[in-house]
């Protein structure tokens, strides 16, 4: 497991992402960055992004069951290429076995908080929201104060319960790219 800036250069990581990885996965807290890393990314490398929220949620905030949201990763998956951004740690060792490489963003449980608070001021603010595709219509339960609230007692429990297995399940991992960012700036290395 590389950690980015611990004796790897911005650019040994950003010709790897370049040339050698095609099926690439994007982990990490909630209002981590997770989706603006990879979108970024997306643009630089010219691979699809594929959100999982979009997939997973339907309208209403409901979502699909076990047997559709495993049918639906499989299909998505056998794509040539794609960077796959979300947690979903029920389909984690799945979604494992099927890319090439592993980027996983552990910023401070204080950074996912001031994540998930500016999104929520901009889905507050502006028109267009950082949705879900299927939500986007729909009311939007995060944006209420309870919702809010509940959303970053969510943030807490994944750094209490999930970001630790997560860190321990990639770094047993052998023959795949993996990778570690470890703040904001560092998610910004291939504008250098």
């Amino acid at each position: 497991m590389k950690i980015f800036g611990e004796n790897y250069g911005a650019l040994e990581l950003n010709l790897k992402l370049n040339y050698e990885s095609k099926k690439i996965l994007v982990l990490g807290s909630p209002g981590a960055g997770k989706t603006f890393f990879s979108n970024d990314l997306s643009k630089k490398i010219g691979i699809e992004t594929i959100h999982l929220d979009d997939y997973y949620w339907l309208e209403g905030w409901k979502h699909l069951n076990a047997d559709e949201w495993k049918n639906l990763l499989i299909m998505l998956m056998e794509r040539d290429s794609y960077i796959m951004d979300g947690n979903y740690i029920e389909s984690l060792d799945l979604r494992i076995g099927y890319v090439d490489t592993i980027i996983y963003i552990d910023c401070s449980l204080l950074s996912s908080i001031k994540g998930i608070i500016n999104r929520h001021v901009k889905n507050v603010v502006n028109k267009e929201k950082e949705l879900p595709k299927n939500v986007m219509n729909g009311r939007d339960i995060r944006l209420t104060e309870k919702g809010i609230v509940s959303f970053i007692l969510y943030v807490v429990k994944y750094y209490r319960v999930h970001r630790n297995d997560v860190l321990k399940k990639i770094q047993s991992i052998q023959g795949k790219n993996i990778y570690v960012i470890k703040n904001y700036r560092q998610m910004r290395f291939w504008d250098k």
